[in-house]
């Protein structure tokens, strides 16, 4: 294992740069050797992680953040970002018990709470769907994705002035936000389908 930072700073360095010209096989490569040359091997892992997620392979991202989080049980970005993929796919119970891991390790971060907010919202508990997403506004107010999370969680529990409100502040914040499109169709229909 190599204890010279400058060096494993060029490795991490050189996966940036080859993430930020589209050469994401050349960054995964990079971060690989950083993971196998220094102690800071969940984050390289992770990023690995990451990267396959931004190119669209879900599943060798999914792959990623579980072997990071066999080895680093308590890694936040990885224990998050996994919630959210098995949230997605129903693994509710296994995305709750990894937001609250990812919640516990960066607990002035707005994203566990989003993810955990998402995790209830697919199993269908608003109400801790909506503290989540509050507690998520409450630390990142100027996200419009959290406020529409909170809109979604809002109409499924049939509180539609709530989910309104949630939807206009949404698209206050940024018109073209992933969900964007949705939260104006939500809002033309009353704000709840």
């Amino acid at each position: 294992m190599s204890t010279d930072a400058s060096q494993l700073e060029a490795y991490d360095l050189l996966g940036r740069l080859y993430l930020s010209q589209g050469q994401a096989d050349r960054a995964i490569a990079e971060y690989q050797v950083l993971a196998e040359r220094s102690n800071r091997a969940a984050g390289a892992l992770t990023m690995i992680g990451m990267i396959q997620e931004a190119r669209g392979n879900r599943e060798a991202a999914r792959s990623q953040y579980e072997e990071v989080l066999a080895a680093h049980p308590r890694s936040g970005v990885a224990a998050n970002n996994l919630a959210w993929i098995y949230a997605e796919s129903g693994r509710e119970d296994d995305a709750i018990k990894l937001a609250t891991v990812a919640q516990e390790e960066m607990r002035s971060r707005a994203e566990p709470e989003d993810t955990l907010g998402w995790a209830y919202y697919h199993k269908g508990l608003t109400g801790h769907a909506i503290g989540a997403f509050e507690r998520a506004i409450r630390r990142a107010p100027r996200n419009p994705l959290y406020h529409y999370h909170l809109g979604l969680a809002h109409a499924k529990a049939g509180s539609k002035d709530h989910a309104r409100e949630a939807f206009r502040k949404a698209l206050e914040l940024k018109a073209d936000f992933p969900g964007a499109d949705d939260a104006r169709a939500r809002l033309a229909s009353g704000g709840t389908s």
